[in-house]
């Protein structure tokens, strides 16, 4: 993600939950008026903060849900919130995800920014600690090395299913290349 220009404040993504309380439906990343990463709670209050989030530079964000708690990390840093606050992340055993947003949701209007989304992922099961660290699931952020033997292990895959498509069957179920996942890029403005 690019904040482009974070003016007031630029919402740059996060959850909304069903229900009918619009204003303590959502938790979201923010890049704050005064250029630091926030993370906003149900309630509108900032849980956790961290290092400045300059203007026209790409980042790596990433939102989890495990154990039943919510984590949002930028280039693989942890935005962990204090004491009290770390409640706010948890989810509510009556709430299920209504949608995901990426700008401005209709209940953060006082976030005036504009935000640039390239490369939004989906996965329905958990990182490891690597691919929090780099924020990706495929290891895109290698040294030039890894990306030639990354390469190397794609060309194996796909001839493995060709052969398992000769033969009928995929022996291999759980290898899974960047091309097994949906990939959508977008632009939004707050």
């Amino acid at each position: 993600v690019t904040v482009n220009d974070p003016k007031d404040g630029a919402s740059v993504f996060g959850v909304r939950f069903n229900g009918t309380d619009s204003a303590g439906n959502r938790l979201g990343l923010l890049c704050s008026g005064d250029k630091k990463w926030v993370v906003k709670s149900r309630t509108g209050e900032t849980v956790a903060q961290a290092a400045r989030c300059e203007p026209s530079k790409p980042y790596r964000v990433l939102l989890t849900l495990q154990e039943g708690s919510f984590s949002f990390f930028v280039n693989g840093t942890p935005l962990k919130p204090a004491g009290a606050d770390a409640a706010a992340l948890a989810k509510k055993d009556s709430e299920e995800i209504a949608h995901f947003y990426f700008g401005a949701d209709d209940g953060m209007r006082d976030a005036g920014g504009s935000v640039t989304v390239t490369n939004a992922q989906l996965f329905n099961r958990a990182f490891t600690p690597e691919e929090e660290e780099y924020g990706d699931a495929y290891g895109d952020n290698e040294e030039e090395e890894g990306e030639d033997e990354e390469e190397d292990d794609k060309d194996d895959y796909d001839e493995e299913d060709e052969d398992d498509a000769e033969e009928g069957g995929d022996d291999d179920e759980e290898d899974l290349d960047a091309e097994d996942f949906a990939s959508y890029t977008f632009e939004d403005s707050a």
